[in-house]
């Protein structure tokens, strides 16, 4: 299962979790974790939306973890589109942002994409 360590502080310890893959090569694996599984305390709304024509229309939430906030480093999709359905329910975090992702116990490579550098 995916741990989600950021800001020395684990954001999600969940005992259960999605992965979402890309066709496209330049596009990371994405894990997408059950909401009540993840810290509630270190999240916060946020007014950004953005749109998948795979999943629908994503909402995001800020993390804040030690006193760093992090804008819009959380999102899900409220309402997914039907061949989505199975990630109503799922926060997924940006892989190049947090300290590890750990998925069973071992560390996944970090993902070096457009988000690394703060495009997103």
């Amino acid at each position: 299962m995916p741990a989600i360590p950021s800001g020395g502080s684990t954001a999600s310890p969940p005992p259960a979790a999605s992965r979402s893959s890309s066709t496209a090569r330049w596009w990371p694996t994405r894990y997408y974790l059950p909401i009540a599984d993840t810290h509630l305390e270190l999240l916060s709304p946020s007014r950004y939306i953005s749109r998948c024509p795979y999943k629908g229309i994503a909402s995001y939430y800020h993390l804040t973890v030690n006193g760093k906030h992090h804008e819009n480093f959380v999102w899900y999709y409220p309402e997914p589109v039907h061949e989505a359905a199975r990630i109503k329910g799922l926060v997924c975090f940006y892989n190049e942002l947090v300290d590890r992702i750990l998925v069973d116990g071992v560390e996944q490579p970090k993902p070096e994409t457009a988000s690394s550098h703060g495009y997103y």
